[in-house]
């Protein structure tokens, strides 16, 4: 079992690369034009809007599906979901918005547990 969490959590670090990236691009796209860009993917395919540059550096294989929503505040939130351990109980959740640098694991699908309120910033 201890095998399997760990092989589980080296699965997530997708998740944080690809959002790091997203979040640079963001901001990259915000200085040059004052508006955050659409990106989105589902099934492993980029949207055709994708306007803001940016390509993982190869197709990820967890998190295929990743939305794009204009935040209350008027920034912006990027999620990444993905099935990491198998059971569709629980389906591992990755957020980065304008506010949080840092992706942040807001439902857990190795531990099956979920973020306290406000702990991830969006």
């Amino acid at each position: 079992p201890n095998f399997l969490q760990y092989q589980a959590k080296s699965k997530q670090s997708e998740a944080r690369v690809l959002l790091s990236g997203l979040y640079t691009s963001q901001i990259a796209f915000f200085a040059e034009t004052n508006i955050y860009g659409n990106w989105t993917m589902a099934l492993g395919v980029v949207n055709d809007a994708n306007n803001i540059g940016f390509l993982p550096a190869s197709t990820p294989k967890y998190y295929q599906d990743v939305a794009f929503a204009v935040s209350s505040t008027g920034g912006f939130v990027q999620t990444a979901t993905g099935d990491i351990d198998g059971e569709i109980a629980t389906i591992d959740t990755w957020t980065v918005s304008d506010l949080s640098r840092e992706p942040c694991n807001g439902i857990n699908d190795v531990t099956n547990t979920v973020a306290a309120a406000g702990v991830c910033k969006v």
